[in-house]
């Protein structure tokens, strides 16, 4: 014969879960014992999923007895950022903020301070966590150390006819501002006057005047500083003038030259970009009938430092 005993409930001690976990308590009764959990249920298990106490009440003949359990539930933390990649000017610093937190924190270096100072180019990380899970945030700083560099003379002097191009451009991307309002890396110069550049990056800026002047020495425009175009010439293969080509002197440089031939209408016969530019008096294999043509060549050269453009406009002769 079976004797009944005093019912003893027992639950797990008290404990803390991660969000999303359950636990199941059990009651272990017999069939003598009548059962109860806090919310009237008799069934011999109870599935926990929210934080609270809960109560196993267990009752037969002999007497009752209850147990108590109380559940808390953890968060992970919450996700976070440090703020966006950062470029500062050399000599700044940056102030990096951990999120207010109870959980433990640690930066890139074992640091576990709130607050950081950082002065230096490199990936800056930050990670908390707790018993549940874990969350980091990463932060590049970066120095801008671009620094412009000009090397326009100073003063160049500027015949008529003269195009002087003024050429300021940088190897790294940087904003431009001359005194003509232009905002591109080079300007072209076609009158005398003190041009001024301004060459920016986000953290240096230059200036610098350039003072074209009238030139002293002005070679006479005819003479075409040392580049000769003849008037006339005769394709006829005997060897002698057969082709309209420019020359120019020995000390020249010349560093492009285009060019083009129209006929009396206006129509374009021939164009070139090589050096130097030379017409042999056909046009699409076809010999061009004796007459006058127009031409129109332009003419990049070098004079010491001082990149020169000059544009040629007039006419030839072929004659057969």
């Amino acid at each position: 014969m079976t004797f009944p005993v005093s019912p003893t409930p027992v639950l797990p001690a008290d404990t803390t879960l991660c969000e999303g976990i359950t636990l199941t308590l059990t009651s272990t009764a017999d069939a003598e014992t009548t059962i109860e959990w806090q919310n009237g249920s008799s069934a011999p298990t109870f599935t926990v999923s929210t934080a609270g106490v809960y109560t196993l009440s267990e009752s037969n003949r002999c007497g009752d007895a209850a147990d108590t359990i109380t559940v808390a539930y953890l968060d992970a933390p919450d996700p976070f950022t440090l703020g966006s990649d950062t470029t500062l000017c050399p000599g700044e610093t940056l102030t990096l903020n951990a999120p207010s937190t109870s959980y433990v924190i640690m930066w890139q270096d074992g640091s576990d301070q709130a607050i950081i100072v950082v002065n230096q180019a490199a990936t800056y990380s930050l990670q908390i966590s707790n018993e549940c899970g874990t969350e980091s945030d990463d932060l590049v700083l970066d120095y801008d150390t671009r620094v412009p560099q000009l090397n326009l003379a100073p003063a160049i002097s500027w015949c008529p006819g003269d195009i002087v191009t003024l050429d300021a451009t940088q190897p790294f991307p940087a904003t431009y501002s001359w005194s003509t309002g232009a905002t591109s890396s080079s300007i072209q110069i076609v009158t005398p006057g003190v041009y001024t550049i301004d060459v920016a990056t986000p953290c240096s800026t230059i200036s610098m005047d350039v003072d074209v002047f009238p030139g002293t020495d002005c070679i006479e425009p005819e003479v075409h500083n040392n580049i000769y175009i003849p008037n006339i010439f005769s394709p006829n293969d005997d060897g002698i003038n057969d082709m309209f080509a420019l020359s120019f002197g020995s000390d020249l440089q010349v560093t492009a030259m285009t060019g083009s031939i129209f006929d009396r209408w206006g129509n374009l016969v021939y164009s070139s970009d090589e050096i130097p530019f030379e017409w042999d008096g056909f046009f699409a294999d076809e010999a061009m009938m004796p007459g006058v043509y127009a031409y129109l060549i332009r003419c990049t050269y070098q004079d010491g430092s001082v990149e020169r453009e000059r544009v040629f406009a007039g006419d030839v002769t072929l004659v057969r």
